[in-house]
């Protein structure tokens, strides 16, 4: 039996590097495919190494290198810092997974120059990276400009920087094939995961409910959110559900002070227990690339436990879930929710929500599409 190593190279400044990184990783273990997964982080400065939840990485070989800013500038030395780790690790049938497509024009020469045998690159794209900066950053500074210049560059080049590519929506791999000129069977779609931890209990839904003094049959709303993106709504959709007297459990970093809102931030591990106690979840985005192409990671986690979701028409994605599965809502205005979606949404039954969703959101959903990835690539040779 041949050796076989994964070396996936990520950085821990995102909200969603413990579920969508460790969680991956972790899982993907267990799978027993490859003989070694290494996780290599880059850090800007040495105390980030204190973002990485070091406990959570036990089963993982966790090593850090330099991360600089995504600039061409920087491209040289970049370069030479990630090698001086990389060709350390490198191996015959080695597959390298990027996190984004920010570094496959760095890696990709330093194994063109490696005496290794069949060491294959996977590249994730995981949104509109240059229509978030143009939209969303407020600067307009010169190195700003430099920013979306070399997001454009990254996308552009990506062909022939890597082997396969995986997209997070299928909306996204439309994105992408139109921006690099690559085979459409070289596109691979893996929406964001939802952990093994994302189960209905109706034991932890009464413990968490009591918890938080929620009556037994009193309707409680979600928002969640890891980050602090403008492009999530967080005020204006939290507000427009309490106003109208709805209960909703804000599990983000800002805080909302007003009536009926339970503000909460609670560590990774415990998200899924406080999704338990919720009846029904919010998405609120806005109509545009950025969101139309995403695969937002607290979708997949409430309709795994099996909320229905109400939603506006922001992102794709959501849009076909629900028209597939009447698992939920699309509507125009918060005015659109009243008593009778809601008593429509509360007989959805959660079981046939969990049955569908677990097929395409789940953790073991998603690493097995991944494993075909790199089945893919490493039979080849």
């Amino acid at each position: 039996m041949k050796i076989k190593r994964l070396i996936y190279i990520s950085s821990p400044y995102s909200s969603v590097f413990s579920s969508q990184v460790i969680e991956y990783l972790n899982e993907l273990k267990k799978k027993d495919f490859f003989s070694e997964i290494y996780l290599l982080v880059g850090i800007r400065k040495k105390d980030d190494i204190k973002l990485v939840p070091m406990k959570a990485c036990s089963e993982l070989k966790v090593l850090f290198f330099k991360r600089y800013a995504n600039y061409h500038l920087y491209k040289k030395i970049q370069q030479i810092e990630l090698s001086k780790t990389l060709n350390k690790l490198l191996k015959d049938n080695t597959i390298i997974h990027l996190r984004n497509e920010s570094l496959s024009k760095i890696v990709y020469p330093i194994i063109k120059n490696s005496k290794q045998k069949n060491v294959k690159i996977v590249t994730d794209v995981r949104g509109a990276s240059y229509e978030e900066w143009l939209f969303y950053k407020k600067s307009k500074s010169l190195l700003f400009y430099l920013k979306i210049y070399q997001h454009k560059r990254n996308m552009k080049g990506l062909n022939a920087n890597t082997d396969l590519i995986s997209c997070v929506s299928d909306k996204l791999k439309e994105y992408v094939i139109e921006r690099t000129p690559i085979e459409e069977d070289r596109v691979f779609v893996n929406h964001c995961l939802a952990g093994k931890n994302f189960s209905y209990s109706e034991k932890i839904r009464k413990e968490y409910r009591d918890k938080m003094g929620i009556k037994k049959n009193e309707v409680l709303f979600l928002f969640s959110s890891g980050g602090d993106g403008n492009w999530q709504n967080t005020t204006s959709t939290i507000t427009n559900i309490a106003d109208k007297g709805y209960k909703i459990l804000n599990l983000s970093r800002q805080i909302i002070e007003q009536k009926n809102v339970i503000n909460l931030f609670v560590p990774y591990e415990e998200v899924p227990k406080y999704l338990n106690a919720v009846d029904i979840a919010v998405i609120w985005r806005k109509n545009d690339i950025v969101n139309n192409v995403a695969s937002p990671v607290k979708f997949s986690e409430y309709v795994c436990l099996g909320l229905p979701v109400i939603a506006n028409d922001g992102v794709c994605l959501i849009n076909d879930y629900i028209d597939k599965t009447n698992f939920g809502k699309i509507i125009n205005k918060f005015d659109d929710i009243d008593d009778e979606l809601i008593n429509h949404l509360m007989k959805l039954n959660k079981s046939a929500i969990t049955d569908y969703t677990y097929s395409h959101f789940s953790s073991h959903a998603i690493i097995n599409n991944y494993l075909s990835m790199y089945k893919k690539l490493l039979d080849k040779n």
